[in-house]
């Protein structure tokens, strides 16, 4: 039962051009495609819209009272003081649907303001239209995994495609992530670095990156989940072209072979996310530069590849443990 599959996973479609934009000084109404749920505007055979009487509009602001004072009865709001207020603004500026103001009052209880939902508007509009019983159910599971409120909040308008996800497509993922090692603890932190993961197909995706990296990479399946829980992004990126170009490199530039190469992701796989030409290489001409050798830098990256966040191009940030660590890397 997984319908995980978006069509290109991780994508915030902050360059979507079929996105709604408000545009100043604008009096006409936004023109939208026909979501369920929301009634077509049409017009008439000579796209005359003043032709007929059953098409004139009616005033934006009359009608937003007229249709929040009819809910009243019937939607129970939990942040009312602040969500009817932003509703109304909402529905003034980009012609909101009546019937988001229940969703719209939940994610207000996660700190969610008008800037953020038209972020969500003009980017991914169909999450807005999921009732709000759906969107509690899923997000309540996400808290009750670990992930924080606070965290909800940013992963909301990084990647509000999660409002989408089933329950069932959210068990499964906690329970892939369970099932290659990672503690019940560190489940909410890796779905609040990498919320994207959510939207990947575990069999079609997250299970041959795990196996890649078992088979191809050479990381013990034992340390898989360590490696996931250091590196959450690892599950979300072609790792096939990462390991490889750092491979030949690290082998190319100093001599290290492979099981020194497999140390050192398995140790910091944040290795795979650097640029090399940017990132890596800088780092290792600056050790060279304060008169180390291949072979020391190969022992200081293999047995502590942490030390290079802390290296850069004209100075080495002081840590004493990171250092401490290093000169006896250096004396074997």
């Amino acid at each position: 039962d997984d319908l995980s599959g978006l069509e290109y996973p991780g994508v915030l479609y902050t360059n979507n051009p079929r996105a709604p934009n408000k545009r100043a000084g604008r009096k006409t109404q936004l023109v939208k495609e026909n979501w369920e749920g929301r009634r077509p505007k049409t017009r008439d055979k000579h796209a005359s819209p003043g032709r007929s009487n059953s098409l004139q509009p009616r005033s934006k602001i009359n009608r937003t009272l007229l249709n929040l004072t009819s809910m009243n009865s019937e939607v129970e709001l939990k942040n009312e003081s602040i969500s009817r207020s932003l509703f109304q603004k909402l529905q003034e500026e980009y012609d909101f649907d009546d019937k988001w103001l229940p969703l719209i009052d939940y994610l207000c209880s996660f700190g969610l303001r008008e800037s953020h939902f038209t972020y969500i508007y003009e980017r991914h509009m169909a999450c807005l239209q999921i009732n709000r019983a759906s969107a509690e159910e899923r997000l309540e599971f996400l808290l009750s995994v670990g992930v924080k409120s606070k965290d909800l909040k940013r992963m909301l308008v990084r990647q509000p495609q999660i409002l989408e996800y089933t329950l069932s497509n959210l068990k499964s993922h906690v329970a892939f992530l369970a099932g290659i090692g990672v503690p019940e603890a560190r489940m909410g932190q890796i779905i609040s670095s990498a919320p994207s993961f959510l939207s990947y197909s575990i069999e079609q995706s997250l299970k041959p990156t795990i196996s890649y990296l078992i088979e191809e990479v050479g990381i013990e399946e034992c340390d898989v989940g360590k490696v996931v829980q250091l590196s959450p992004q690892i599950l979300v990126q072609r790792i096939d072209n990462a390991w490889k170009s750092r491979f030949l490199f690290l082998s190319k530039e100093l001599g290290a072979p492979k099981d020194s190469i497999v140390k050192m992701v398995t140790k910091h796989p944040q290795l795979l996310h650097y640029s090399i030409e940017e990132g890596i290489l800088p780092r290792i001409n600056f050790l060279r530069s304060i008169g180390m050798r291949n072979s020391d830098i190969l022992k200081i990256l293999t047995s502590l590849t942490q030390v290079l966040p802390y290296v850069h191009v004209h100075v080495i940030i002081p840590h004493p443990y990171i250092f401490a660590v290093a000169i006896k890397c250096l004396s074997w």
